[in-house]
């Protein structure tokens, strides 16, 4: 930590939590990580925990992760040096984020209307021998994907 006070404007801007975070209290991105601009350095805004990475141990990674998975955490202790499938590993291990998951299909997806229970349905309509456009008017959903769980490419696991 006493890597960070070689830039005290920076240090000033951090705030320790019970976590042991310390948290970027300057402005911050849409998602949540600090953004720094060091003229001497870089043009451009960086990420604050790229900053303090650099702070810390004197070279650019490719990518700096958090091992909190806390976003404005600048403690060089909870960072380590990453690339994108680095990133991807530790997200999947941890369980966290739509895309870490192994599977996202089905009722995982973010962008699904239908749970498993009206897939059931749905199926059960189509035994019946109802056309698609009626039953996509009962789910609020396209006859497009009532085509789709009907040949099996998507929803195939009900």
């Amino acid at each position: 930590m006493d890597c960070l006070k070689k830039d005290l404007r920076f240090f000033r801007r951090l705030k320790l939590t019970d976590k042991g975070c310390l948290e970027y209290q300057g402005s911050l991105s849409d998602a949540g990580y600090g953004r720094v601009r060091r003229r001497k350095i870089q043009q451009a805004l960086m990420g604050a925990h790229r900053y303090a990475f650099f702070l810390a141990n004197g070279y650019w990674p490719p990518m700096v992760c958090h091992s909190c998975d806390n976003p404005p955490c600048c403690n060089p202790e909870h960072l380590f040096a990453g690339n994108h499938e680095i990133n991807m590993q530790d997200c999947y291990a941890k369980g966290r984020g739509y895309f870490c998951y192994k599977d996202n299909g089905g009722e995982n997806n973010g962008n699904s209307k239908l749970k498993k229970e009206d897939v059931i349905k749905i199926k059960e309509l189509i035994k019946e021998g109802k056309y698609n456009t009626y039953i996509a008017g009962l789910f609020n959903i396209t006859h497009s994907a009532v085509s789709l769980i009907r040949l099996g490419k998507t929803w195939n696991t009900v």
